[in-house]
């Protein structure tokens, strides 16, 4: 039996403060949080979070296999916006709490995009940025060939 809208928002709001939910989200690992929504009794299909989020049920399914792994800053915002995730969730994705992006007057600086088309995106780490320059650099060498 399918849920009503309503049944799904209380579903999102109780699932995604859990502090195992918070930690994929700070991974941006939504494939868990469409996993963690799955096991919730009633469940949330992914056909649900499908049609509330605009992202197609085999791609959600890609995403909690790691057959994919979501990249773009879109994504996550679709995926937040179209599940109307808490603030706390948000935040853990590296978005705004509010989805209008504003937070107290001021404008929040949205999630980074992908630097370019060769997979590189902004670093956590130091170890991160020295991978992305040894990429580049490797990158560059075979431009020279």
């Amino acid at each position: 039996m399918a849920l009503a809208l309503s049944e799904v928002r209380v579903i999102v709001q109780r699932v995604c403060t859990r502090p195992d939910v918070l930690n994929a989200c700070h991974q941006h690992d939504i494939g868990y949080v469409v996993e963690a929504l799955g096991k919730h009794k009633p469940k949330v299909t992914q056909g649900q979070i499908a049609a509330l989020t605009g992202i197609a049920q085999g791609r959600l399914s890609e995403y909690m296999t790691h057959k994919r792994i979501p990249e773009k800053a879109i994504i996550f915002r679709d995926f937040a916006d179209g599940l109307d995730m808490p603030a706390v969730a948000r935040r853990a994705l590296g978005l705004t709490s509010d989805p209008s992006g504003t937070i107290g007057g001021g404008l929040v600086p949205p999630m980074r995009e992908p630097l370019d088309d060769n997979g590189l995106v902004y670093p956590d780490t130091p170890e991160d940025a020295a991978e992305n320059v040894v990429n580049l650099w490797q990158t560059d060498l075979a431009d020279g060939k």
